[in-house]
This record gives structure tokens, C-alpha cells and sequence, in this order.
């Protein structure tokens, strides 16, 4: 597992800006949960159409974060690889240090959206279909604060059955456990007394022994069995 370290970032938890707090706070918190992967489950898909590894969504949020807020907002030439977005893989030591590349652009945006009307129109609004968020600058800052909410809660679930699958993948490549009777009735079997029938908690052997487990269990198959060959000796000769 990684860690998320040396980030230069801002107040996560400023009042005075609740929203931007918000964004920087999902944000990270699914930098956190890739963090808590190892390298093959960060990168493994669920078997759903559409479905996205939690590399590919801290990557997007990240890639989107900054590309409406730069570019959009701030009308920066900032060019936004949403291909890439969703192609991307790696170790996750890796994405945290683009994770962090790109946290520290956003912070930087927010921090100087604070000095402009958020009513007014963003500068550089996309015509590529319509955005009725696209309005305003706060427009666009609730839907990135809506991105980022939105994957944090694809990457929890996918986290989630990513990590249950694993161990139950796990739990299925262990031998079976072997019950306490089996086990009883595989060592009668190589101490040369096989079971030939079973009624409640006694065990009948071919060779005409009659066992109880519980008695088994407490001292042993071979002590009891010795006991109870020696008994039916004593039996035929008196």
C-alpha cells in the first residue's frame, strides 16, 4: 500500500469557502482508497459494462477537476487528455504522484476563483453540447464538486467488491475444511479399523468395534480402539 504524501495543498477545511473544501476533500479521499490497494487490485476492473478501475476514476477527477476549472473557468490553454483519463493504469505509486501534480493545479484554481464574481460566465465555455451549469463559474465549480462526489462513491463500491472478491478467491483456494467426524473416520481407516456404520455419535468398525466419538475425540482413535480390542479379548476368554 502507498501513502499520500508531500502534497502541496490548501486549507481543505476552510469555512469561508465550503464548496472548494468539499472538492479537495472527495478528491483526496479517493486518492486515499487507491492508496489503500495494492498495485493489481487499483487496476482491476469489476466484471459490469462501463465499469471503471479506481485508477481510472481518481485519474478522470483529477483530468475533469482541472480542465473545467482552468481551462473553462479560468480560460487557461490547458490541454485535458480524456482518453488517456480512461486508459490510464500503473502502479499506484504512480498515480499518486500525478494525483498530486494535478491537486495542487486545482487548489492553485480555486484559490484564485475566490477573487472573481462567481456569477459571471466562465470565459472559455465549451460548445460542444449544452450545459445549462455552464451559466456561471459557481455553475461549474458545483458540477466539479459533483464529478468528484460521484466517483468517490464508484470507487467505494468498486473498492468494496474488488476487496471481497479477493478474499473470496482467497477463502476458495484453501483446502476445504475437514470435519471432526471425517477426520475420525480417515483414521480408523489407516489405523486398520475402517467405519462401517454410523448412528448419532457412535461409529461401528468392519471388524465388529464399537466407538463412541466423543470418546475418540478426548483420547485418541488409537488409545480407544486399543481399549476396546482389549475389552472384547477379555470378554471371549472369561
Amino acid at each position: 500500500m502507498s501513502e499520500i504524501t508531500d502534497t502541496p495543498i490548501a486549507d481543505t477545511s476552510n469555512p469561508a469557502w465550503p464548496l472548494d473544501s468539499h472538492i479537495l476533500a472527495r478528491m483526496d479521499k479517493l486518492a486515499a482508497l487507491v492508496a489503500s490497494l495494492d498495485d493489481a487490485l487499483a487496476n482491476e476492473k469489476l466484471p459490469i459494462p462501463a465499469i471503471n478501475t479506481p485508477i481510472v476514476l481518481l485519474r478522470h477527477v483529477g483530468g475533469s477537476a482541472r480542465y473545467w476549472l482552468e481551462r473553462v473557468c479560468l480560460g487557461r490553454d490547458y490541454f485535458r487528455d480524456r482518453t488517456g483519463e480512461f486508459s490510464a493504469s500503473g502502479s499506484v505509486a504512480e498515480e499518486l504522484a500525478i494525483y498530486r501534480e494535478q491537486r495542487a493545479a486545482i487548489a492553485r484554481c480555486l484559490e484564485e476563483l475566490r477573487s472573481v464574481d462567481r456569477s459571471a460566465p466562465p470565459a472559455c465555455v465549451p460548445t460542444d453540447k449544452e450545459r445549462w451549469w455552464c451559466a456561471s463559474i459557481e455553475g461549474v465549480i458545483v458540477h466539479v464538486f459533483h464529478e468528484a462526489a460521484q466517483h468517490l462513491g464508484h470507487a467505494e463500491i468498486t473498492r468494496d467488491a474488488l476487496v471481497a472478491g479477493a478474499a473470496g478467491a482467497a477463502d476458495s483456494a484453501r483446502p476445504a475444511a475437514t470435519s471432526l467426524l471425517d477426520a475420525v473416520i480417515a483414521e480408523l481407516q489407516e489405523s486398520g479399523h475402517a467405519a462401517d456404520f454410523i448412528e448419532g455419535t457412535k461409529i461401528t468398525t468392519v471388524d465388529g468395534l464399537e466407538l463412541s466419538l466423543d470418546e475418540v475425540v478426548k483420547a485418541g482413535v488409537r488409545k480407544v480402539t486399543s481399549a476396546q480390542q482389549q475389552s472384547d479379548r477379555r470378554s471371549q476368554q472369561s
